[in-house]
């Protein structure tokens, strides 16, 4: 499903139309701190046919406390503010783990949200147990079980279905509106338990009072009913989804009288003596072997961090699974297969054949070279890549890199409500289609490690195989600012080729 269709805003509560849509994907939206991912125009045509459809635009304050510029504005605010980002076009060192400073904890905690009161104690479902819980329908975000987030709520009603949550077993379903389904039943989910909440201090010009929870995804459910309840809270008749765990593949074929043998060599020579297969292809299936594998390719490319225990990568099959599945950089439909796949062995090596795909990052709209694999490193103890949640309450899954290229500059750095603290972010674009690709973390304090880098929404990347064409249409259709516009048959293969389909996944189950 693509991005800009059938949105459905979680803090509202309701489902946007494609007509409304839109319209608000022409305006710009500004926060008062990151801009949202839709703010830019792709080409002076679309400002031309903005400016005559909107007319002087409007200039009034949303629920979301958000501010609409006309084009006429933008286009203004882009020419005096833009600029080329050349800090790393001849920089090609890349900063040592030993080298960092930065605390990697500090991301994960999200400060900028302020304190808040903590939760005490865990709800754990059985297997195959079927429930009713609130349900939270938010776009797409696959969320994968212990995955933290943080949410902003402005909404009434979700904020009461929050209260009340809290009140009760704090745990609510979380579901992805990425699969376009036009029913939420039979979706896959995860169940999210909230460990921290606060209100949000009311904005001086509007007096919106915000809600803030942060929570961490538990088990998976599959969604059978849905309906809501007197006080307009969405509740889902769910079935907790059971994780299966294989045992070793040689045990049944093993010579059970050398088990008194405790060397392990010898245990391996006891079960390939008595294998009717070659011992490999036993060690395709094998949780253990499959981590190490994991682990040598995540060495291989760099994102391997150990720092005095700080950001260590998963060693047990199953949450190393969950982590990899909430850290690659792909789409949400992979996301959402990855989601669904009930065995950690199966879900590790679909991971690894998506991690050998993965060699250079490129904007989701043109296809434009942003960075390579090997420029990923984790700045937090999550994991190179982690939720982060804006004022305007949009959630966006920011991917850290080293070193970025093809980018441009928007407006000046800032500190306010800055994820990584310490550092100043500065929006940047897509340098060919000015898609907003993420922000530029710059160092504001002595001593920070690394002085630089970039931190990448997912929603706007792309993963690809080797380098890419340069003179590649973009797959959303239309054309390059000054190009040739695409035939309909072209955009049609250009937005399958953008959306990573099930035949992919089921390839790379096989």
């Amino acid at each position: 499903m693509d991005d800009d269709e059938n949105f459905v805003d979680a803090n509202n509560g309701g489902e946007t139309s494609e007509e409304e849509l839109s319209v608000d994907n022409d305006e710009v939206v500004v926060n008062d701190g990151y801009l949202d991912e839709q703010e830019y125009f792709t080409s002076e045509e679309e400002i031309e046919e903005d400016e005559t459809s909107e007319g002087e635009g409007e200039g009034e304050r949303n629920g979301g406390g958000r501010v609409r510029l006309i084009p006429r504005i933008l286009q203004m605010f882009r020419q005096s503010s833009n600029r080329r980002d050349d800090d790393n076009q001849n920089d090609s060192s890349r900063t040592n783990d030993a080298d960092l400073t930065f605390d990697l904890g500090l991301p994960g905690q999200h400060l900028y949200l302020g304190q808040g009161s903590e939760v005490q104690g865990r709800t754990v479902f059985d297997d195959n147990e079927v429930t009713t819980i609130p349900i939270l329908h938010y776009p797409h975000f696959v969320l994968m079980p212990g995955q933290i987030f943080p949410l902003t709520l402005f909404d009434p009603g979700s904020i009461a279905m929050m209260r009340n949550v809290l009140a009760g077993r704090k745990t609510f379903g979380m579901v992805s509106a990425h699969s376009g389904a036009p029913q939420l039943k039979g979706l896959i989910g995860t169940t999210a338990e909230i460990f921290e909440y606060g209100e949000l201090a009311p904005e001086p010009d509007i007096g919106i009072t915000g809600f803030k929870i942060k929570a961490k995804g538990r088990q998976r459910f599959r969604l059978q009913s849905t309906h809501t309840d007197n006080s307009g809270v969405k509740l889902g008749l769910v079935k907790m989804l059971p994780e299966i765990s294989l045992t070793n593949p040689f045990n049944s074929s093993r010579l059970r009288s050398c088990d008194r043998k405790g060397d392990r060599k010898s245990l391996e020579r006891n079960l390939r003596a008595f294998s009717p297969m070659p011992s490999y292809i036993y060690f395709m299936y094998d949780s253990q072997k499959l981590v190490s594998r994991v682990h040598t390719s995540l060495l291989n490319c760099g994102w391997y961090t150990d720092r005095g225990g700080s950001g260590k990568i998963p060693t047990s099959p199953e949450e190393l699974s969950w982590w990899l599945a909430a850290n690659l950089p792909i789409q949400d439909t992979w996301k959402y297969h990855l989601l669904g796949i009930n065995s950690d062995i199966q879900r590790l090596r679909v991971e690894l054949c998506i991690l050998a795909t993965i060699q250079v990052l490129v904007c989701r709209r043109c296809y434009n070279d942003l960075a390579d694999q090997t420029d990923i490193f984790s700045m937090s103890a999550e994991g190179p890549q982690g939720a982060f949640v804006n004022p305007g309450g949009h959630l966006h899954e920011t991917l850290t890199v080293y070193k970025a290229k093809n980018l441009k500059l928007v407006g000046n750095p800032s500190t306010e409500y800055s994820w990584f603290p310490g550092y100043a972010w500065t929006i940047v674009e897509c340098s060919r289609c000015f898609n907003h690709i993420g922000w530029k973390f710059t160092a504001a304090k002595d001593g920070l490690r690394p002085d630089k880098f970039y931190g990448f929404s997912r929603k706007s990347i792309s993963s690809a195989l080797g380098k890419q064409d340069d003179t590649r249409p973009p797959p959303g259709g239309g054309h390059f600012p000054g190009g040739e516009p695409l035939s309909p048959a072209q955009q049609q293969q250009h937005i399958n080729d953008d959306d990573h389909s099930q035949h992919d996944m089921a390839d790379l189950i096989m």
